[in-house]
């Protein structure tokens, strides 16, 4: 072999391990955010279902909707509309307001499921009656906090739409700020016209 080739680098094996750490972590965390996020969307889905069942409670179609849940359709419809219209304004995918949709709903549940350790804990230090507490609003408003949930997840999940009005009037008036006014040469027959006189006026002293 010629000793002027060069020898290609040695890996050691602390590098070797380095690098398979490194793939080993980004794939576990790749794995653990991947199974937040469906847990949380499926979470919103188990919301969804909870929120039909309180209102089709009796099975009797639409005979059985209070005030209430006939105000919460309405609510519904137009939140629908203004989500649709947002996320067309946006130019973001569908796919991205249902993600969004899920995910919110999906959080609002953890946060009920928080409520109930909460009061289990309680309970568990100090026979309060929290659970029972808990237990008994849960079948009084249950229904409720439901309607008010997806109608909050509606209005969150839209994609942020700045207006567009105020941000042009700002970029014209930056435009017109930026603009540089170059100097306006005369052309030459301005020149010529205005050299004119002149050479009259020296001809007359002249004379």
């Amino acid at each position: 072999m010629d000793s002027r080739t060069p020898t290609p680098p040695r890996t050691s094996f602390s590098s070797l391990l380095l690098n398979a750490d490194w793939r080993i972590s980004r794939a576990i965390y790749w794995v653990f955010t991947w199974l937040c996020l469906v847990g949380l969307m499926a979470l919103g889905i188990y919301a969804l279902v909870k929120c039909y069942k309180g209102i089709f409670e009796y099975q009797d179609a639409w005979y059985d909707l209070s005030l209430v849940e006939w105000s919460f359709f309405g609510l519904a419809i137009l939140l629908v509309v203004r989500l649709i219209k947002l996320t067309h304004l946006s130019g973001a995918c569908w796919s991205y307001s249902l993600n969004s949709l899920l995910k919110i709903l999906g959080l609002f549940v953890v946060i009920k499921m928080l409520l109930l350790a909460v009061a289990a804990v309680a309970d568990e230090a100090k026979p309060i009656g929290a659970l029972q507490l808990y237990f008994q609003l849960d079948q009084l408003y249950g229904a409720t906090f439901w309607l008010v949930v997806v109608s909050l997840s509606l209005y969150m999940a839209a994609p942020p739409v700045k207006p567009t009005h105020q941000t042009t009037d700002v970029n014209m008036s930056n435009d017109a700020d930026n603009v540089r006014h170059e100097p306006v040469l005369p052309e030459p027959s301005e020149l010529n016209a205005l050299a004119t006189p002149t050479n009259q006026n020296q001809n007359k002293d002249a004379s």
